[in-house]
């Protein structure tokens, strides 16, 4: 684990120079196309949270391509259904006619900042399924004003980290129970570039000593900085086992997620104008994501716990929050086994 010295990066010459949304840069479609991974998932189960618009679509949507059984979650499921009726209507590799297509994908309610929503919501999971190939924990919130979930945390770590932390704790029965298989089972999560902003904040990780100096971008960037640590901390316990985390960045995309932004956000990062050659559209935005679900490359479990950004593995910092670069804190094995500590005993779990 750690950052790898050479990275697997096998698009790196078409992220070299960005020039905006819909540019050289692959789409999650065309990395299913580049592996040749149509069918390669059939049988297989795939979960994804905040699936109904966004990242979390466009990853089922395209997965849906693959013949993978996908279990789907989301807060609001008119929405959601609304959206599945979509994935299977335009559906290229399984038209309205075609008989071996995959069931159409099952929706859960599950909200995010209610750790009381999350275990009903893995209740019903695990009476849907008693087998999971592939969890990505894909939704989230990002710079919101100071606000506490149900159970007391700050939101940003509550939604981004806990809630999915205790969502994965809760359904690990059915990763491990997953059929044996040259293939691991995956975690994904959806981290950040943001991670650099801030490490764990093990003195005050709710802001909660002094409100007054809460500073969203920090609270993001712990949030982030968490997901990362839980997926080496998992690779660790259960690699054994052919379970692997992987946490990613899909990079600058446009979507809901940046919906709390302001002007002096856009200018802390440099100006609009210098992110948007960085930025990707929903459809490029899922590549990595549905790379890290079916990449070869991941069978591998020694190549689990590495971070992923642009189709690739990510090497060392480079300085720069919106491009590629790990924090000179995203691996430490100490501080990622003491957040997995205080994580079971916030969310009401057993160490193991």
């Amino acid at each position: 684990m750690g950052v790898p010295t050479s990275p697997y990066q096998p698009y790196a010459d078409v992220h070299q120079n960005p020039k905006g949304p819909g540019d050289a840069r692959p789409s999650a479609m065309q990395v299913v196309q580049g592996l040749k991974a149509f069918e390669s998932m059939q049988g297989r189960t795939v979960v994804i949270t905040g699936a109904s618009s966004g990242l979390g679509l466009e990853t089922a949507r395209v997965l849906y391509e693959t013949g993978a059984i996908l279990i789907l979650t989301a807060r609001d499921i008119p929405k959601l259904s609304k959206a599945i009726d979509g994935i299977v209507a335009n559906s290229e590799a399984y038209p309205e006619t075609a008989n071996d297509k995959p069931p159409k994908p099952a929706t859960i309610e599950m909200h995010l900042d209610s750790l009381e929503s999350v275990r009903i919501a893995a209740n019903s999971l695990l009476e849907q399924t008693h087998s999971i190939s592939t969890l990505i924990l894909n939704a989230g919130i990002m710079a919101c004003p100071l606000s506490f979930t149900h159970d007391g945390f700050e939101a940003q770590i509550g939604t981004n980290h806990m809630a999915h932390f205790l969502f994965f704790q809760l359904v690990k029965p059915a990763l491990l129970n997953h059929e044996k298989t040259a293939k691991t089972k995956r975690v994904i999560f959806l981290s950040s570039g943001a991670h650099r902003m801030s490490p764990i904040r093990f003195d005050d990780m709710n802001w909660r000593a002094d409100e007054a100096k809460y500073n969203k971008w920090q609270a993001y960037g712990q949030s982030k900085t968490a997901n990362m640590y839980v997926a080496n901390a998992l690779t660790r316990r259960y690699a054994q086992d052919g379970v692997i985390g992987l946490s990613i960045c899909p990079g600058p995309v446009a979507t809901d997620l940046s919906k709390h932004m302001t002007d002096a956000d856009w200018e802390m990062m440099g100006g609009r104008e210098k992110v948007v050659p960085e930025r990707r559209n929903v459809q490029q935005g899922a590549a990595t994501s549905v790379w890290a679900a079916l990449s070869p490359h991941f069978d591998d479990v020694e190549n689990g716990a590495k971070y992923l950004t642009n189709v690739g593995e990510v090497g060392a910092h480079d300085g720069e929050v919106c491009k590629a670069g790990t924090a000179e804190w995203a691996f430490d094995e100490e501080k990622e086994e003491r957040l997995w500590r205080e994580s079971c005993a916030a969310v009401g779990v057993e160490l193991d």
